[in-house]
């Protein structure tokens, strides 16, 4: 049976995510046993009229590909990103290896527009097809500009509650989430950049420790790890003084998917609460 620190961390973790995301409008419409509200309904229309206006839009003027040869590479681009979506839950595809795929057959066409030209393609047949957004982001300077280095990840435009029913085997533990929030957070409140050593007290005083395994989480190291992977996180190297330190700053894929404005409405929420351990706190006690 679940012990009462288990359920307690389980209900403080959904109240973290829940945060962010509890301004949904209200639901109207059943579709199939989902509901959708009308609102909803009207903007994932107006977003598949972007994509299909995109779509139309793109050209290519190099050497001729027929019709048939671009609708191939199209479905191999959403081919490799499904995969690589299963194989690696969040972990962003980098824009070099969705490129090498259509350059692998068409080298002689890759410095005239195609790649761009069928991940448009594919982009607009995620949204219009599936309901999803092959988002792009780009890898940020230290001074949180955008660079030429680009990846792509597979986001569901699915409003909440239908996402909440047919992503329940599928979307990463709450308590996951919930950490992840609560870095995120701290990056935040402190400047957008926070040290390890000053991110590990934050954790500690949450009865999170390093090297030690979490009853709910387990190996946090191995989760900080895995936030990286997948740019939710960026760990940096800088001088400081006469030796280096350690620094996390919010990666390219919590910026994309995460605006500043949510998150700093969520960090206003938890504070509005009083009692933060209360609400974030992921430790074993009560």
């Amino acid at each position: 049976a679940m012990s009462a620190s288990t359920r307690g961390q389980k209900r403080r973790a959904v109240e973290t995510i829940s945060l962010v995301d509890d301004n949904e409008p209200e639901t109207t419409t059943s579709r199939g046993g989902n509901t959708i509200s009308e609102a909803e309904e009207r903007e994932y229309g107006k977003v598949i009229q972007l994509w299909t206006r995109k779509a139309e839009q793109a050209s290519y003027r190099g050497p001729e590909v027929s019709d048939e040869q671009k609708d191939e590479l199209v479905g191999e681009v959403m081919r490799h990103m499904l995969f690589k979506s299963s194989q690696q839950t969040g972990q962003p595809v980098p824009r070099t290896e969705i490129a090498a795929i259509i350059s692998k057959k068409y080298p002689a066409h890759s410095r005239l527009g195609l790649p761009q030209y069928i991940i448009t393609q594919a982009q607009a047949q995620f949204v219009s097809i599936f309901g999803i957004h092959m988002s792009e982001i780009s890898k940020a300077t230290a001074n949180g500009e955008s660079t030429a280095q680009k990846w792509y990840i597979l986001r569901s435009m699915l409003p909440k509650q239908m996402r909440l029913t047919l992503q329940k085997n599928s979307s990463p533990p709450q308590e996951e989430k919930g950490l992840l929030m609560t870095i995120l957070m701290l990056i935040s409140l402190s400047g957008d950049q926070i040290s390890e050593e000053a991110l590990w007290e934050h954790l500690n005083s949450l009865g999170l420790e390093k090297d030690t395994k979490h009853a709910t989480l387990g190996d946090i190291d191995l989760l900080l790890s895995k936030f990286t992977r997948q740019k939710y996180i960026q760990r940096i190297s800088r001088n400081s003084g006469s030796s280096r330190a350690m620094i996390y700053t919010s990666g390219e894929n919590a910026m994309d998917e995460i605006d500043q404005i949510s998150l700093s409405s969520a960090i206003s929420k938890v504070l509005q609460k009083g009692d933060v351990q209360e609400t974030i706190e992921l430790s074993d006690s009560e």
